[in-house]
């Protein structure tokens, strides 16, 4: 399979198939974070598919080719962060079939309250937070798909850790 930016640079020279080639190595990650921030399976699946109308529109915009993954899941975020804002109540536990679990977590039932603790997070915190933590990606990652300094992302993702522990606490003292 070709680099990113061997695609990008096809796709700007009118072969659309090459987009498809993205399309099929992002899909996936996409709807991860998608997933993440709607927790809705089929709001995620529509967030996802604009983003990659959005990006193709504005594949022009994209200095470096090499960066696609990157500028494509900032654009999945903020796509799900504009339908989230839309709907804010909609989306539950039970509406994430097929949702990954966390790794290396054998104990579904902790898994099931860790990822209910999540959820109780502000959106932009949440997403921090499972993209860190369940997702594996670096702070600078994480402050190029958000486009948040990476001192931000830092503190937020201090807060949100110590905001989890203290719901844990809370709820853990309330059985």
């Amino acid at each position: 399979m070709q680099p990113d930016s061997v695609l990008v640079q096809l796709v700007r020279g009118g072969h659309v198939s090459a987009y498809e080639d993205l399309v099929v190595r992002y899909r996936r990650a996409g709807m991860v974070t998608a997933l993440r921030i709607l927790r809705n399976h089929h709001a995620a699946e529509d967030v996802v598919q604009e983003s990659f109308v959005v990006a193709y529109r504005r594949l022009d915009t994209l200095r470096d080719g090499s960066k696609f993954g990157g500028w494509f899941m900032r654009i999945v975020g903020r796509q799900a962060l504009r339908e989230r804002r839309k709907h804010p109540r909609e989306g539950s536990l039970e509406s994430m079939e097929g949702y990954p679990r966390a790794r290396g977590n054998s104990e579904p039932h902790g898994c099931e309250q860790l990822m209910e603790l999540i959820h109780r997070l502000p959106v932009h915190e949440r997403l921090i937070v499972t993209l860190r933590h369940l997702d594996g990606h670096s702070i600078g990652e994480i402050a190029e798909i958000t486009g948040r300094p990476t001192g931000t992302v830092t503190k937020q993702l201090s807060r949100a850790v110590r905001r989890l522990r203290d719901m844990a606490a809370m709820q853990r003292s309330s059985q």
